[in-house]
């Protein structure tokens, strides 16, 4: 591998400890990261979008046109 300047450069090896490590500590921060999103909740218009499309009678989005029953054109 070579960068820029032309100077070879290998990556460095690391014992299996030092990499379990590194991987226990991504792991880690990818967790807390993925914590934080799941504690921001879902917006309530987006709940009953959702609801609305599952087709749930008592969560759906009510449409906001005027009904046109008992009306003779």
């Amino acid at each position: 591998m070579r960068d820029e300047s032309g100077i070879s450069r290998h990556p460095k090896l690391v014992d299996a400890d030092t990499a379990r490590s590194r991987q226990q500590m991504i792991g880690q921060r990818l967790r807390d990261l993925y914590d934080g999103v799941l504690e921001e909740g879902v917006p309530e218009s987006f709940e009953d979008l959702l609801a609305a499309l599952d087709g749930d009678p008592d969560s759906a989005v009510q449409d906001e046109t005027p009904s046109r029953e008992g009306h003779h054109d």
